[in-house]
């Protein structure tokens, strides 16, 4: 019974005190970060934990672990918020609010420009955080707020420049992805390019990816532009309406319960864009006969989308979401021509239908660990028909005669279903791992007519698995490095795509930061 220990060696007897072996105990601390008001999630949000430097995930969740210390030192920042410092203890569920910086000031003379706070670079290689509060104040109609903001951006071609696409960083046509809450966005295009397929009232982040992100990210060598929709105000509901030159734009905020939230965004073209008296002219020919000829346009235009979102949290903090899109954007045009003896007609129509949906659960486990579940599905159905008309006008009571007809009409149908999983686990307090696995479908089925007749016909299919694995090594406050590997197999190729990556941060004082990435990127 005393505290001590007893061997036997040869015919002596040796007691010495019994030394116990301590265990080393490892505490964890996980949360959110949200808005002080709406409680709305706050992603990507920057955090610096007893000097370490980290960056949640797109519904604020953070995990962080060390060894002998249940106490720990928090600096939060976001875009557009208050920095909060703080100190939690070791544990599960904790919820950070921030407090928007904005405010309402007398009128003032101010020098310097608001696009100085529209824009966060630097973090990472090749990625910008765009402040979506300030879209309202940046140049563009407010249809297309998102995009035009994105188009501001160095490195991103602007509208207008030889494409209605997104091409950053010299990409072309298709190398760059836009996803909003987790369901591919597929083409942009709409009137004039001024009405985009994202509504600005849902845009909560914009993070652009221009090249060199991390293996978590694929099927894509160009950029990445990930967007994340509202989840909607849990305190008290709300309306937005707006109504401009082309559109009547509303959206509504209820809340469900305690900590649960619905969302409805509508948008609609309320009358004609297109004129068709201002299109009617009379024009002079200068030949011998001065005659005039009239050319008539009567085009009709129709843009609508939809949004509904519900998401909400458990008292666990485990978070969810199910968002719904459908927008369609049809135009069409008839052009008559009355030229002499011939009648030359136009008949076009274009339709473009796009649809999305996403379902996602984050699990915050009591080790620390992090899992996020998303289950997507998305599609755009574009439909093209293009009749041309030469009649030739017969003198008396004869009929007219049909002298050059062309009917061409073309269907393209895209569709992509997505199921993934992303873990994040923080090791130690310079190692957090992330790592997941995931399955994707693209389909693309494309018809091509003429006079009834099929020219073209493509249905092309690929599978794709993937997996990826990355490691955010902390060597010391102030440098980060990242390596990590995503491995691409399709069952169509039978083939597998290695692709290994790395990114280097290195902070060289207050106010200057040193990043770099390499990897290697695949488009399927």
């Amino acid at each position: 019974g005393l505290p001590l220990e007893l061997e036997k060696k040869g015919d002596v007897y040796v007691i010495y005190p019994r030394v116990i072996k301590r265990i080393p105990k490892k505490y964890f601390v996980s949360g959110n970060i949200i808005d002080h008001d709406t409680y709305e999630a706050l992603p990507y949000s920057h955090v610096l934990i007893d000097g370490h430097g980290y960056v949640t995930d797109f519904k604020g969740n953070f995990s962080y672990s060390v060894i002998d210390d249940s106490v720990f030192n928090i600096r939060v920042s976001y875009l557009g918020y208050y920095i909060l410092d703080t100190v939690l203890t070791a544990g599960v569920g904790h919820s950070i609010p921030m407090r928007a910086s904005n405010m309402d000031i007398d009128e003032v003379v101010v020098t310097g420009n608001i696009i100085e706070r529209s824009v966060q670079a630097g973090g990472k290689p090749g990625e910008i955080r765009i402040n979506h509060k300030v879209a309202g104040y940046l140049p563009g109609n407010g249809d297309n707020s998102v995009f035009n903001l994105l188009r501001l951006q160095p490195g991103i071609l602007a509208s207008g420049e030889q494409s209605g696409d997104l091409i950053i960083w010299g990409s072309y046509e298709g190398h760059s992805k836009v996803v909003f809450d987790g369901y591919t966005i597929f083409g942009l295009k709409n009137f004039n390019d001024n009405i985009s397929a994202v509504n600005p009232y849902l845009a909560k982040d914009i993070k652009i990816l221009k090249g060199g992100y991390g293996a978590e990210y694929g099927e894509r060598v160009g950029g990445i532009v990930d967007i994340t929709g509202i989840d909607g105000s849990t305190a008290d509901p709300n309306v937005n309406l707006s109504i401009n030159n082309m559109t009547l734009n509303g959206m509504a905020s209820v809340p469900v319960f305690r900590k649960s939230a619905l969302v409805f965004a509508f948008r609609q073209t309320y009358y004609d864009l297109y004129d068709a008296v201002n299109l009617n002219f009379l024009s002079s020919r200068n030949n011998s006969r001065n005659s005039n000829v009239d050319l008539n346009v009567y085009p009709d235009y129709l843009f609508r989308d939809m949004n509904f979102k519900y998401s909400g949290r458990f008292n666990n903090n485990d978070n969810y979401f199910i968002s719904l899109y459908s927008g369609s954007d049809n135009f069409s045009y008839k052009a008559e021509q009355d030229d002499l003896n011939r009648i030359l007609s136009n008949d076009v129509d274009e339709s473009n239908y796009q649809k999305g949906l996403s379902a996602f659960y984050g699990k915050k486990w009591r080790n620390g660990f992090v899992s996020n579940i998303t289950l997507s599905q998305s599609g755009l159905v574009n439909n093209y028909a293009d009749l041309r008309e030469v009649i030739r006008r017969r003198p008396g009571m004869r009929p007219d005669t049909t002298i050059y007809s062309r009917d061409i009409s073309s269907r393209t149908d895209i569709s992509e279903m997505e199921a993934r999983i992303d873990n994040y686990f923080p090791v130690s307090g310079s190692h957090t791992l992330k790592f997941g696995i995931g399955v994707l479908n693209d389909d693309l089925r494309y018809k091509e007519d003429t006079f009834s007749v099929t020219r073209v016909e493509n249905n092309t299919n690929i599978l794709l698995t993937n997996a990826f694995l990355s490691d955010r090594i902390s060597i010391r406050p102030g440098i980060t490095v990242e390596p990590g590997l995503r491995v691409d197999y399709s069952p169509t190729l039978k083939k597998s795509y290695l692709q290994p990556r790395i990114a280097v941060g290195i902070d060289l004082g207050e106010r200057f930061r040193l990043n770099a990435a390499a990897g290697r990127y695949n488009q399927f």
